[in-house]
């Protein structure tokens, strides 16, 4: 069995709180999802204890459901 995920950004947060919070919602909805530190190396996370910026990302079949619970979320 291949895990031949692609994986697409959804979002871009400020930080791990709300980062944690979108992930929580989207597991809530049988959504994976995982973050990514653009720019920043794990090292540097893990000395500075949080990244600048963080992004969401899921597979790309699951892109436009989640968009939708993010808008839902928003409203």
């Amino acid at each position: 069995m291949s895990n031949n995920i692609n994986w697409v950004k959804l979002t871009s947060l400020s930080g791990e709180i709300e980062a944690e919070l979108v992930i929580g919602l989207l597991e809530t909805h049988d959504i994976p999802s995982q973050k990514v530190y653009p720019g920043a190396t794990q090292y540097v996370k893990v000395y500075m204890g949080t990244a600048v910026g963080v992004e969401v990302h899921v597979p790309d079949e699951k892109l436009e459901i989640a968009k939708e619970i993010l808008r839902e979320l928003e409203d």
